[in-house]
């Protein structure tokens, strides 16, 4: 049909309304007429849950737009993660809209394949196999509270008590080593911290909750701080934020700390391979310390080595009366012996929920056989992974956002779960399930479980203990301490339902220095020792279907999509491999073909790894993609025959900058010293014009956006890195895109290297000894900068880049026309093209947050402070005629980072937290100042 001028003009404008242009011409507007009371369009309401991607426990809210997830940011009224999130976490939602989701029951049929069936025919039927009394079994995740204990009393209602809670990285030795539980470490009282191979900053228990102690123990008072020594086999990215590095091989760490203890590390460090200055600092810090706490690693000689160095000098920091639930998970030898019955055909009925042990077990061929030999295994996963693929029965559940429940990750902190929406495909509650099939096998469940729904059952737990429930869904839970009557709404700027006002190939480094810890087996076959190390985001497996997760670069070493081999240059020369060269790995009948990252961050005749990838099933971002190192773990640290050859696979690096070039990019200031600012700040405002400039300054009327980074606090923990893709809608390139260098995120982190005389070098390129220890490194987070004279502006034929009255440098899209002059002229190199259109496969694009564009091809884009959480919070203040209040304001990284990095304000405010900083600190500086950019981020020096 054609369209004369006016109607396609009103249709632009029933478009720009909500309502889609039709085929024929719309008359009339058709009112909302049975509009819900708690669904307000372009209102956010928040829901308070527990974030369940790893076994941590951390609070979090939900914001829900039309009612649909579209972003988790932490709770702020958490006693433990305080408002933040890390990378899992901030990626939840991908779980949730995951387009590989189980989306209706499935039964394996007689040509072996899964497929789908009627809730009523699956019940029916396992209800009536349920009634004869089979020896039934549960096999899940760590669960704590409610589901934990309906799945016990479900089991006795069936006439079994066989519940085996699997969690891949159970810390075994850490409880052995404990009593039988997982303590609290106190981490924030110490004023020496020794880490023996424990990565408490990445994954280790409850990352965030200790990142923010870390944070709070490094913080500087009366010009020192505490101590942190790292003893380990890797540069993790927790030992990058130590003091003191001391490199040494997995089957000496218990000796070191005994040396520790008895004084003799100084005296035996070239025994160990230590660095003997590198000793020497490490002893007379903990000789100084009067509140040493030792943390533990996952081997067993870690934990010894902790147990051993904490009992000798106990200074109360180990809180054994504060057990993490991790306690609770079954022991290795509860896991043999359920394997053992499952292989003798003793188990009749196998429930699987959320475990994944096909995958993610040491040598799980073994597990996968036993798993044959069960006549009914019946799943509850929502995805379809390696576990769960081998059922004869898939009844999904409903993802954590999707799911009533409560999680107690210790005693005094009980998270309650509420659905932040919808039940997205025909999928039920676990708990739901559980009782249905109980009624399905004559099971009286309003007699034995004194409830007929899940949510029923929860909500009769905590009546019985006296708890005023719509209180602790808003707040998110029961907490020790916390004050009562507040809501779990972080502070972002949005308007809130209820809120109060390539060179792709990497050189290869050559090898000098003897290796006593190398083993020859045979000719070109070599024995090294395998360390293993969970994935920063991806941790044991678990999150590797989520393609943030997957693109979000390690930390350190900046890979992604895949896996990679770190080996020592001198161990590589033994091999005859360099970065991208192939190795073949075995051990226990289990064989891995994987390319190598050189790099001198390893201890020499080790070999480490990183879990999580390697899917056989899962989805289309997991299947495929690495390898799985889980079937080579016969013990903690195995020795394992690696051989060389297999081609060559290149290794997809996110690198970003790594050399300064003599600019100062990254400044240090030294502990204990008086600072002062070398340089004046030149304010991102006219009074920072002078002499030097051609052009007069911006004119602002009301606000002069700007951010504070503080290099000494950021960690490289990437959690800011994440929140910006889940905020602003960016593009995944997978790693063919990293590989060209299209990458699209808005911030990224830098890491610098620098050598004993302060020179800055990229790691696998870097010249010199091979056997030279790791310089220290430093992190930069890197942004558009919002410069006040910024070079991008000037260069745009058609005006796409330029200045508000704000001071932001905005990008207008559909403006932008592509010929990247404003990317080739920014001396930053934050800004991204969209080489093509993005897709987010359904439905993956629910996800996306309605209040940002999403670009398309052709179009350049880069940070822009979060522009629509400002213009929400300026809104919200013209409304209730009012001024915007300093922090109201919170760009999703400085929402999330754990540590307190960044700090964003108004210039025109000289009360704001900004300003005083700018102000007052002598550490601030600007990044490239010399070229009169008039950057509106200011750095604060890293203290070394």
């Amino acid at each position: 049909m054609a369209f004369t001028r006016r109607e396609f003009l009103r249709g632009i404008g029933l478009a720009a309304g909500g309502v889609a242009i039709p085929s024929v011409a719309y008359d009339r507007l058709i009112p909302y007429l049975n509009q819900p009371e708690d669904i307000v369009p372009g209102v956010s309401t928040w829901f308070a849950t527990s974030c369940r991607e790893c076994p941590a426990g951390c609070g979090m809210v939900v914001r829900n737009r039309e009612s649909r997830v579209v972003k988790c940011e932490g709770n702020p009224l958490h006693p433990f993660s305080r408002g933040k999130l890390c990378p899992r976490g901030q990626a939840a939602p991908q779980g949730l809209y995951d387009p590989d989701r189980i989306r209706q029951p499935l039964r394996r049929s007689e040509l072996g394949k899964l497929e789908p069936v009627s809730w009523d025919s699956a019940l029916s039927e396992l209800g009536d196999m349920l009634a004869r009394k089979p020896r039934v079994a549960v096999m899940t995740d760590l669960q704590t509270g409610t589901l934990d204990a309906l799945m016990r009393a479900w089991l006795a209602a069936l006439g079994s008590d066989r519940l085996i809670t699997y969690e891949p990285i159970s810390y075994e030795h850490v409880k052995d080593t404990n009593g039988g539980l997982i303590p609290t470490y106190e981490i924030a009282k110490s004023d020496f911290l020794i880490s023996f191979a424990c990565d408490f900053l990445e994954t280790w228990v409850s990352p965030i909750e200790y990142a923010i102690e870390f944070a709070k123990m490094r913080e500087i008072r009366d010009g020192k701080r505490a101590g942190f020594v790292y003893v380990g086999p890797r540069v993790s990215m927790t030992a990058a934020n130590a003091d003191v590095r001391l490199m040494v091989s997995p089957d000496v760490i218990e000796q070191i700390a005994t040396a520790f203890l008895e004084g003799t590390l100084e005296r035996d460090a070239r025994k160990y391979g230590i660095d003997p200055d590198s000793a020497k600092a490490a002893t007379d810090g903990f000789a100084a310390a009067k509140r040493p706490l030792a943390l533990p690693g996952l081997a067993a000689n870690t934990c010894c080595g902790t147990a051993i160095f904490n009992a000798r000098r106990d200074t109360g920091l180990v809180n054994r009366s504060r057990r993490h639930a991790l306690s609770y998970v079954s022991s290795a030898a509860d896991v043999d012996s359920f394997t053992r019955d499952t292989e003798s055909g003793v188990i009749g009925a196998l429930v699987i929920h959320n475990a994944n042990p096909v995958y993610a077990m040491p040598q799980s061929e073994r597990f996968t056989e036993a798993l044959k030999r069960v006549p009914v295994v019946i799943s509850l996963s929502s995805h379809l992974d390696e576990t769960t693929a081998m059922a004869g029965w898939v009844l999904p559940s409903n993802t954590p956002l999707e799911s009533w429940g409560d999680y107690a990750p210790y005693p005094d902190v009980v998270n309650l779960m509420q659905p932040a929406m919808g039940t997205l495909f025909d999928t039920r509650q676990a708990g739901d399930t559980l009782l249905a099939l109980a009624r399905a096998a004559g099971v009286n469940t309003k007699q034995s479980f004194k409830a007929d729904t899940f949510v029923e059952y929860l909500r009769t737990r905590w009546s019985l203990a006296g708890e005023p429930w719509q209180e602790l869904l808003q707040r998110g839970g029961k907490f020790a301490g916390a004050p009562a009557g507040l809501t779990a709404t972080p502070i972002t700027g949005y308007n809130t339902l209820g809120d109060p006002p390539v060179d792709r190939r990497a050189a290869s480094l050559p090898g000098s220095t003897a290796d006593p810890h190398f083993h020859t087996a045979a000719p070109s076959i070599y024995s090294l020792r395998l360390w293993a190390f969970p994935d920063s985001y991806l941790y044991d497996g678990r999150g590797a279907n989520k393609w943030w997760l997957q693109e979000t670069p390690e930390p350190v070493v900046k890979g992604v999509w895949g896996s990679w081999a770190e080996i020592h240059p001198s161990t590589a020369a033994k091999l005859g491999v360099s970065t991208n060269d192939c190795v073949k790995i075995e051990n226990g009948g289990a064989s891995v073909s994987v390319p190598v990252y050189v790099w001198n961050g390893v201890k020499p005749g080790t070999i480490a790894i990183p879990m999580g990838e390697g899917h056989t099933d899962y989805g289309q971002f997991a299947r495929g993609v690495g390898v799985n190192i889980w079937p080579l773990l016969t013990e903690d640290v195995p020795l394992v025959n690696v051989t060389p050859g297999g081609g060559t696979q290149w290794v997809a690096r996110i690198r970003g900058s790594t050399d300064q070039s003599h600019r100062a990019i990254v400044q240090t200031a030294s502990l204990g010293e008086n600072w002062s600012r070398e340089k004046p700040i030149i304010m991102p405002l006219p009074s920072g014009y002078g002499k030097r400039d051609f052009y007069p300054g911006n004119k602002y009327k009301k606000h002069r956006w700007a951010m504070v980074v503080d290099l000494d606090r950021c960690i490289d923990c990437h959690a800011c890195v994440t929140a910006c893709y889940a905020e602003n809608n960016l593009g995944m390139v997978g790693a063919e895109g990293v590989f060209r260098r299209r990458e699209m995120s808005w911030i990224r982190i830098d890491r610098y290297v620098f050598d004993s005389a302060g020179h800055g070098y990229d790691i696998p390129e870097r010249r010199g000894d091979a056997g030279s220890s790791l310089g220290r490194l430093l992190f930069q987070p890197m942004l558009c900068q919002q410069c006040d004279a910024a070079p991008c502006e000037p260069v745009c034929p058609v005006f796409a880049a330029s200045h508000s009255e704000e001071g932001l440098n905005m990008q207008v899209y559909n403006r932008c026309v592509g010929t990247r002059y404003c990317s080739n002229n920014c001396p930053y190199k934050v800004r991204r093209f969209n080489w093509w259109d993005y897709k987010w496969p359904e439905p993956l694009n629910w996800q996306l947050n309605p209040d940002v564009t999403v670009r398309c091809r052709g179009v350049m884009e880069k940070c822009t402070f979060c522009v629509q959480r400002i213009r929400q919070a300026e809104i919200t203040a013209l409304r209730e005629q009012r001024e915007v209040m300093d922090g109201e304001i919170t760009p999703a990284c400085v929402q999330t980072c754990p540590t307190g990095v960044f700090t964003f304000g108004d210039l025109m405010d000289k009360n704001s937290r900004v300003s005083s900083i700018i102000e007052t600190d002598p550490r601030a500086y600007q990044v490239l100042a010399e070229l009169n950019t008039k950057p509106a981020v200011i750095y604060l020096k890293k203290v070394i």
